[in-house]
């Protein structure tokens, strides 16, 4: 019982971390991200790149443009997640993480560093 009160209580914790920065207690919350991928056909990558910076339309056409163009990748989508801040999916070459987290860093400098990961 005590170890089912403990994962839903990390569960519950977890899935507050990209909440509505509206009020005072989780406004400390952004500025950071988090980055996903998940490995498609062989070597590449659909990654997820959650972003705690308030969505801007034009950083995102720049992001979307770098990304195209610095790492050949397919399906880049920029957009505004329910809580206001931005999100970023593309897919691409697992071996371009150092490059991902370069443009990322460019683009949303409020964030303390990226961490996407790949080989």
């Amino acid at each position: 019982m005590q170890f089912s009160t403990i994962v839903l209580t990390t569960l519950l914790a977890a899935s507050s971390t990209f909440a509505d920065t509206t009020t005072p207690s989780r406004r400390s919350l952004q500025g950071h991200q988090h980055c996903h991928v998940e490995q498609v056909p062989i070597s590449e990558g659909h990654y997820t790149v959650k972003v705690g910076v308030p969505f801007n339309s034009g950083t995102c056409d720049d992001v979307k443009t770098d990304i195209r163009g610095q790492l050949f990748a397919d399906d880049v989508q920029c957009s505004l997640m329910p809580n206001r801040f931005t999100l970023v999916t593309f897919t691409t070459a697992l071996t371009q993480a150092k490059k991902i987290n370069k443009i990322l860093e460019f683009h949303f400098p409020g964030v303390n560093g990226f961490n996407c990961p790949g080989e």
